[in-house]
């Protein structure tokens, strides 16, 4: 468990890595996830995120890369399934692809 600090510290670099990452300021967002993970390396949002500026960028293997960690962390959270098909799919591995979507599918 984190103390009260560093928990708040948390939400607020996750907010505005979320702010910055909705408005596009990739550098920026990539920061503050970048602050949490520093702390709380196992923080499945500030990952899944991260995940979501690379894929933006089309930094595929980067994003890939925070999202096979969040489900390390989390196994059965979809975001990051469906994070994985999109970067599959964006390299033009669409049996990957196809196999990301379809967990998803047999989950719900």
């Amino acid at each position: 468990m984190f103390n009260k600090k560093a928990g708040s510290f948390e939400l607020k670099n996750l907010d505005l890595g979320i702010l910055y990452l909705n408005q596009g300021k990739h550098r920026l967002a990539i920061k503050e996830f970048s602050r949490v993970l520093k702390i709380n390396p196992q923080n499945e949002i500030a990952l899944i995120k991260l995940g979501h500026v690379y894929l933006q960028q089309k930094k595929f293997l980067e994003a890939i890369t925070q999202f096979k960690k969040a489900l390390e962390s989390n196994p059965d959270t979809l975001e990051p399934r469906e994070g994985l098909g999109l970067c599959y799919f964006e390299q033009g591995n669409t049996e990957e692809a196809l196999t990301e979507f379809n967990r998803i599918l047999k989950s719900g």
